[in-house]
């Protein structure tokens, strides 16, 4: 399949996703990127520009230079935390003394801001660090133009400390915002662009788990996510070619929002205290469509760059099948199953391909990037603490006859959610059933083990 030539399906898809995802993404309107053109045309210091990230750690100014000089007379101190003191209290002696000479707007304070930010994240001191580069990003607004690229690294730095301290609303404002200024600022880039874009992507189905704003436009998030992944895959494909295996990242991104608009609930989302009546789900042909699209392009691009590789092969073929399994067509995920299975006979080591894929129930989806279940033991191990059980897995790929074979005996009272809660989390997984002879098979024998601490007193991470 030629990508570039076939947009069939990524103009249905548009059409389908509505307007919705531009409104969440908050693209900049067109008075405001005739202000920005002003501001830039009107600021002499528009040329004196800086480049946060580059200037940081090379090309040592004075003033830097004066800063590491510090730092290695402070290392003969007997504390850490008291280097750590006496450097951010230089940052902010030397950021004094350029506003003395040079007023409160000079070009230099950006970078001088931006170490100091840094400084202050490393002691966890986030609050501060928040109002420092949000100063930061509005100093090198007004130097270098209000969609200038020098804001990035303080803006994405600024949003890390407002998710280290649960300000996830701030967060998702800040994200608006970064997403303007990364449209404007990166439109002759396309590679840093096509990042940005899967940045945001990864954001929003983030805050779509930490249900970020109002209950009925939570599933514009999901939209948003397929949109910007939509986008990147453009951006990819117009400078690396329909063929590139950069292509798979947007497309596995397009491939979990289907998932996620089409009834997924990962154990991520568990742990954020997702519920299932507050999804809305787009469990329909035209969903099913796309993600096949998706799915046979996955495929196609990794035949294009490895055409004899047997294990690839198979692994798409059976993530085309579990698509079909996960809509109920039982009859074309059966059909491609056995031809995941044909192939596998010609890899180089058909015994564990066969035992990865289909020797036992896998819970669906079984792609990167998605988790249904936290990490299993696939016995019951002597392990203290642990939870063990037995259960079974149907034909039809539905949990049944689970038994607690040993639980701790005390669970933390802080408890992110307690092991019953994960049970009936397990119930409601699906699974690609044990594959053999040609036939989906039931399994009764099954015994997993998990280690409660992974969910019990970690609430979700969150990380830009």
């Amino acid at each position: 399949m030629n990508i570039s030539l076939n947009r069939n399906w990524l103009a249905k898809a548009t059409l389908y996703i509505g307007v919705s995802a531009t409104i969440i993404i908050g693209e900049a309107s067109p008075s405001n990127a005739t202000a920005a053109d002003d501001a830039e045309n009107k600021n002499p210091s528009t040329n004196i520009s800086t480049n946060i990230s580059t200037n940081v750690s090379t090309n040592l100014s004075t003033n830097e230079a004066l800063i590491l000089d510090m730092r290695q007379n402070l290392a003969s101190e007997d504390s850490v935390a008291s280097q750590e003191d006496a450097t951010t209290s230089a940052y902010q002696q030397l950021i004094a003394d350029l506003e003395d000479l040079q007023g409160a707007y000079d070009p230099a304070l950006s970078e001088q801001l931006f170490a100091l930010g840094a400084a202050l994240q490393s002691q966890a001191r986030h609050e501060e660090a928040v109002d420092v580069f949000k100063r930061g990003v509005h100093i090198a607004r007004v130097n270098t133009g209000l969609y200038s690229a020098e804001q990035l690294t303080m803006l994405r730095a600024e949003i890390n400390s407002h998710l280290m301290l649960g300000n996830f609303v701030q967060a998702d404002e800040r994200q608006r915002y970064l997403y303007r200024v990364e449209r404007r600022a990166l439109r002759a880039n396309s590679t840093a662009s096509a990042q940005a874009l899967l940045d945001q992507a990864r954001w929003q189905r983030q805050a779509y788990v930490l249900g970020i704003g109002e209950n009925d436009a939570r599933f514009g998030r999901l939209q948003a996510m397929w949109q910007l992944n939509r986008m990147a895959l453009e951006e990819v494909i117009n400078t690396e070619g329909d063929t590139s295996p950069a292509l798979l990242t947007p497309l596995y991104g397009m491939l979990q929002s289907q998932y996620l608009m089409a009834g997924y609930q990962g154990f991520d989302e568990v742990l954020a205290g997702l519920g299932t009546d507050d999804r809305q789900l787009a469990n329909n042909g035209l969903a099913y469509k796309q993600g096949v699209s998706v799915l046979e392009a996955i495929m196609q691009i990794n035949i294009a760059n490895n055409p004899n590789d047997m294990r690839q092969r198979a692994r798409d073929l059976t993530q085309l099948s579990d698509w079909s399994w996960w809509f109920g067509a039982r009859n074309k995920a059966l059909e491609n199953y056995r031809a995941a299975y044909d192939v596998i006979a010609k890899s180089d080591d058909p015994e564990a391909l066969f035992e990865e894929l289909f020797a036992a129930p896998t819970p669906l989806p079984d792609i990167d990037g998605i988790e249904p279940l936290p990490a299993y033991n696939t016995n019951e191990t002597n392990d203290e603490g642990v939870l063990a059980i037995r259960f079974g897995v149907t034909d039809t790929g539905q949990v049944t006859d689970i038994t607690q074979l040993r639980a701790p005996e005390n669970e933390p009272e802080d408890a992110f959610i307690s092991n019953d809660r994960f049970l009936r989390h397990l119930r409601r997984v699906r699974f690609r059933p044990t594959f053999q002879e040609g036939e989906l098979k039931s399994r009764t024998d099954i015994v997993w083990s998990f280690n409660p601490q992974t969910w019990q007193t970690n609430p979700l991470v969150m990380t830009q």
